[in-house]
C-alpha cells in the first residue's frame, strides 16, 4: 500500500500523535524527516515556516494535505512563539505533541510506535526524551543520500550535550514555554523516559541520560551544504547565528551507530510514492487576533504551588525579560458556556461507589432517556450512542458538543475524569460526590466480589495500583473548589438539595446498586487494614476532608440564602497576595477584602484572565483571578475573605512566603 493509499480517510480531526516544528530552508531533508516521523507513528506535522527561500513548501506539498499543517511564521526570533501558537490553536487537536526540530529524529529504540510507547505515560502531562548527537562522519556533500543514511557517526551516550531533552507534551495539560524550546510548563508532572520529574527551571538539562524508551538523533551538524544552510538560518529561537566553534564541537564521530538503517528502506518506499513536488496549502493563522498577555501573578503561583522541587525559582523571576509570549496558549475558541448552563446541561463525574448509579437513575427519570447522555467507556453497554459516536469513533469532543446541543441533551454522567466534557458544560455545570476513601474502597470490592467473579481477599485488592487514590486521579485536573455542586455519600441528601436548588431542579431521591440497606450505614473494617489503607491512599483522605469541610461551609451558606463563591487563595509572598474567586450564581466579579495580621491590607477584584481556568471552563471566560500588592513580613498570618458575605477562602490562615 502507497502512502496516499494508506492515509486516505484514516485522519479525523483529532490525533494520537502530532509534531510541532518551525523551520526555515530544510528543503534538502524535510520530505525524509516528516516520512520517517509518520512511519514512527506520527499523524499529523504542525509546521511553521520561518521565511523559507528554498523548496521547503514545496517539499512539504509533496504530502498529502491531510497529514500536515503548514503556517507562514515571519516573526524573528518564532520559536517560542510559534509553540505558545501550536498550543493556542491545536491543542484540541492531538492528545500529545512533540516539539521537535526538523533535524531531530524521534523513535523508540525498542521498536515500539510512539504512540504505544506513550501510552505508558498517560498519567504524565509530558515526557522528555533525551537527545543523541550525530556528527558528519567526515562527509562534505551527501548527495541524494538519506540523513539517516550517510550520518552514522555520533558522540557517546554519556556526552554532556545529550543532557539535553526536548518535549512530548499533552498539550491539553500543557500551559506554555518559558525561554527554552526544549521544555514546558504543565499542570502535572513532566518526567524523563524512567519517570523521574522535570523541572521547566533546568532549561531541559536532565543529567540521567537514557535511551532505552524515546532518543531523539541529533544531526545537528551533517554535511557542508547544509552547515552553510544552518549558519546562514540563524536559530529560530534567538537572535544570533551559530560559530564555527558550535561545529566543532557538536561534530562528534566517537561511535559508528548505525540504529536506523533498518528504517531505510521503508523511507525510501514512502518518499518514492510521492510527486516530486507539490503545492502546498497554507493555513490562514489569523495571528493578529491573539492577544500576547503574560500574567506573572499565575507563574508565581504556579511556581511557589506546582513546583516544589524547582532548584532556584528566584533566579528566574528575575529573568522576566528572557521569557517570551507565556499565556497565549489556552485562549481557545470554545463552546459558549453560559448558553450550555441557560439550558442547564449538567455533567455528573460519577465516582464509583459514591451512589452515583443512583443519582444517574434519578436523572434518567426526571430529564428523560433522550435527554441523557452515559460515559463508560468505549466497551461499555451503558455509553450512549451519541458519545460513542462523537467521542470514541470521531474523537471529536466540539462535534460532540454541537450534538449535544442540537440533541438537547441536558445530563451527561460516566466513570471519567472530571475535565472530559469541559468543552460542553464548564466546570460551574460539574457536579460529583466523594466518599470515605476506607468506605467506598470496601463497596468497590463487594462490587467486584458478587459482579466480577473475585476471589482474593479485601488487602489483596486494594493494594492493586488502580484501585488506590481513585477519587482524586479522578479529579485531579478539577480544583475542588471550581466544581459546581460537590457532595459527600454520607450526606447524600444535602447534595441533592443543593444541585436541585442550584439548577433549578426537582431530581428525585433514590437508592440503587447499593450493597447495604442504606447510604449512610458503614462497612466494618480490620485495624491492620485500616493503617495500610490510610498509607496507600492519602491523596485521596486528603480530598476527602477538604470535601467534607468544602460540603459543611457550603450548606451553612445555603441554609443563611448566601451566595456562594467558588475561589482559592492561592498565597502570598512578601509583595502580593494572589488567587481566584467567582460567583455561584453571577457574572459579577468577586471583591477579594486580604488580611495581613488581623487588619484589612486592601480589596482586589478577581477580574484577571487565569488561563488554566479559562481551560476547565470557568465563568467569566476565565477572567477571575486577583492580586493585590501588599506589604508583609515573611511568617505574616494572612486571610482572604469575600467582601459581600464574609466567605473565608480557606479556613486557616496562611503564612506569607519570601519572594
Amino acid at each position: 500500500m502507497s502512502f496516499n493509499e494508506s492515509t486516505q480517510g484514516i485522519y479525523s480531526p483529532c490525533y494520537e500523535l502530532a509534531i510541532c516544528c518551525i523551520v526555515k530552508n530544510e528543503g534538502l531533508d524535510i520530505s525524509e524527516w516528516i516520512a520517517f516521523h509518520w512511519l514512527q507513528g506520527v499523524e499529523h506535522f504542525f509546521i511553521f515556516d520561518n521565511g523559507s527561500t528554498d523548496t521547503t513548501r514545496a517539499e512539504i506539498g509533496r504530502f498529502p494535505s491531510s497529514i500536515y499543517t503548514l503556517i507562514n511564521w515571519p516573526q524573528r526570533p518564532g520559536q517560542q512563539a510559534a509553540y505558545q501558537y501550536a498550543l493556542t490553536r491545536f491543542r484540541s487537536k492531538s492528545k500529545w505533541m512533540a516539539f521537535i526540530d526538523a533535524d531531530e529524529y524521534l523513535f523508540c529504540p525498542d521498536g515500539k510506535d510512539l504512540r504505544v510507547q506513550l501510552k505508558g505515560y498517560a498519567d504524565y502531562s509530558g515526557v522528555g526524551a533525551h537527545w543523541c548527537i550525530y556528527g558528519s562522519a567526515g562527509v562534505r556533500d551527501k548527495g541524494e543520500k538519506l540523513a539517516i543514511d550517510a550520518f552514522q557517526q555520533r558522540a557517546p551516550l554519556e556526552c554532556g550535550v545529550n543532557r539535553h531533552i526536548k518535549s512530548i507534551v499533552q498539550p491539553s495539560q500543557t500551559l506554555g514555554a518559558l525561554n527554552t524550546p526544549h521544555i514546558f510548563v504543565t499542570r502535572g508532572a513532566i518526567v524523563n523516559e524512567q519517570r523521574e520529574p522535570l523541572s521547566p527551571f533546568e532549561h531541559g538539562i536532565d543529567p540521567h541520560i537514557t535511551h532505552e524508551r524515546f532518543r531523539i538523533n541529533h544531526y545537528v551538524v551533517k554535511d557542508q551544504r547544509n552547515w552553510i544552510i544552518k549558519q546562514g538560518n540563524g536559530l529560530a529561537s534567538a537572535a544570533m547565528r551559530r560559530k564555527e566553534s558550535f561545529r566543532d564541537a557538536h561534530d562528534r564521530n566517537d561511535v559508528h551507530d548505525p540504529v536506523l538503517s533498518k528504517s531505510m528502506s521503508a523511507v525510501r518506499a514512502v518518499l518514492d510514492a510521492l510527486p516530486p513536488t507539490g503545492d502546498p496549502q497554507l493555513f490562514d493563522s489569523h495571528r493578529d487576533d491573539l492577544d500576547l498577555h503574560f500574567d506573572w501573578v499565575e507563574l508565581e503561583a504556579f511556581i511557589s504551588v506546582c513546583l516544589p522541587h524547582s532548584r532556584d525559582p528566584k533566579y528566574w523571576m528575575k529573568r522576566k525579560g528572557d521569557i517570551e509570549a507565556f499565556d497565549r496558549t489556552l485562549r481557545v475558541t470554545r463552546v459558549d458556556t453560559a448558553k450550555t448552563h441557560d439550558k442547564g446541561l449538567l455533567f455528573f463525574v460519577h465516582i464509583p461507589k459514591t451512589a452515583g448509579t443512583s443519582l444517574r437513575l434519578a436523572a434518567a427519570q426526571y430529564f428523560g432517556s433522550s435527554a441523557i447522555g452515559y460515559d463508560y467507556g468505549a466497551d461499555s453497554v451503558d455509553t450512549s450512542d451519541l458519545i460513542n459516536e462523537w467521542i470514541y469513533k470521531k474523537n471529536d469532543c466540539w462535534g460532540f458538543a454541537q450534538a449535544a446541543q442540537n440533541q438537547k441533551l441536558r445530563f451527561v454522567s460516566g466513570h471519567v475524569n472530571a475535565d472530559k466534557y469541559n468543552l460542553v458544560a464548564g466546570c460551574h455545570n460539574v457536579a460529583t460526590v466523594l466518599r470515605d476513601p476506607v468506605q467506598r474502597l470496601l463497596s468497590e470490592y463487594q462490587h467486584f466480589v458478587r459482579h466480577h467473579g473475585y476471589k482474593d481477599d479485601f488487602r489483596s485488592f486494594f493494594t492493586k495500583p488502580q484501585f488506590t487514590n481513585r477519587q482524586s486521579k479522578i479529579l485531579e485536573r478539577m480544583p475542588l473548589s471550581a466544581i459546581g455542586v460537590l457532595g459527600v455519600t454520607e450526606r447524600y441528601d444535602d447534595f441533592l438539595a443543593l444541585l436541585n436548588t442550584r439548577y433549578d431542579l426537582d431530581i428525585p431521591r433514590l437508592e440503587a446498586n447499593l450493597g447495604k440497606q442504606q447510604l449512610s450505614e458503614m462497612h466494618p473494617v480490620e485495624d491492620d487494614d485500616l493503617v495500610l489503607l490510610n498509607e496507600l491512599n492519602a491523596a485521596d483522605f486528603k480530598l476527602y476532608q477538604e470535601a467534607v469541610a468544602n460540603v459543611e461551609t457550603r450548606w451553612q451558606f445555603f441554609k443563611q440564602a448566601k451566595p456562594w463563591v467558588h475561589g482559592h487563595f492561592g498565597g502570598a509572598n512578601t509583595r502580593k497576595a494572589f488567587g481566584w474567586a467567582w460567583w455561584d450564581r453571577s457574572d459579577e466579579p468577586v471583591e477579594i477584602e486580604i488580611r495581613i495580621n488581623g487588619r484589612v491590607a486592601g480589596v482586589a477584584r478577581a477580574s484577571e484572565f487565569r488561563p488554566h481556568l479559562h481551560a476547565i471552563g470557568a465563568p467569566r471566560g476565565g477572567y477571575v483571578g486577583f492580586s493585590l500588592p501588599i506589604e508583609a513580613a515573611v511568617g505574616d498570618p494572612v486571610s482572604c475573605m469575600v467582601v459581600d458575605t464574609g466567605q473565608l477562602l480557606t479556613p486557616d490562615a496562611l503564612r506569607v512566603k519570601a519572594c
